[in-house]
């Protein structure tokens, strides 16, 4: 799914306005357990300031192991090259170097606390609010996911067995 638009978060106590875009979301392994990879450029700016964050959020290479790769560099509207430099994992810790030299934990989000959403019920929700937006949408997908994972997974072993039974006969060796 590519994100397209950009989101506005407005820090009310630094009276500061911070413009984001958004990675894009990757489906991966649909036909086994499937999970959502993040991809693409991320920019946040904050006009006030005029400070600037461009995220990378790395996809999967297909002969490595490694996930949810995430770098980022912090621009002031004072320097040509980044103030400070972020790599690491966007689920998991990431490192910081800044400019001086100085490297650090930039943040480990395993140890922040977790807190419960609060979300207004449905029947509360405004019309254009997202959870209403969605709800049958949500309610279709899990429905159609438990209904037919039995089939998919018939389906794909066939069509495994069809193709190479088909080969061998095409090659002459059935």
């Amino acid at each position: 799914m590519h994100n397209i638009g950009q989101g506005k978060l407005l820090l009310i106590d630094q009276d500061e306005e911070y413009i984001c875009t958004f990675p894009s979301g990757f489906a991966r392994s649909i036909l086994t357990v499937p999970w959502v990879e993040l991809g693409g450029k991320v920019s946040i700016t904050c006009p006030k300031t005029n400070y600037l964050a461009n995220i990378e959020f790395k996809c999967k290479q297909f002969f490595s192991s490694d996930v949810n790769k995430v770098t980022a560099e912090v621009i002031s509207p004072h320097e040509k090259k980044p103030v400070l430099k972020v790599e690491g994992e966007w689920n998991g810790r990431m490192m910081a170097k800044w400019a001086t030299g100085k490297n650090e934990v930039f943040i480990d989000v395993n140890k922040l606390p977790i807190y419960p959403k609060s979300v207004k019920p449905i029947r509360e929700q405004g019309r254009f609010e997202s959870r209403r937006l969605w709800k049958d949408v949500t309610y279709g997908l899990k429905v159609t996911a438990e209904r037919f994972r039995p089939r998919i997974s018939q389906f794909v072993s066939a069509t495994c067995v069809f193709s190479s039974v088909g080969e061998r006969h095409f090659d002459g060796h059935g």
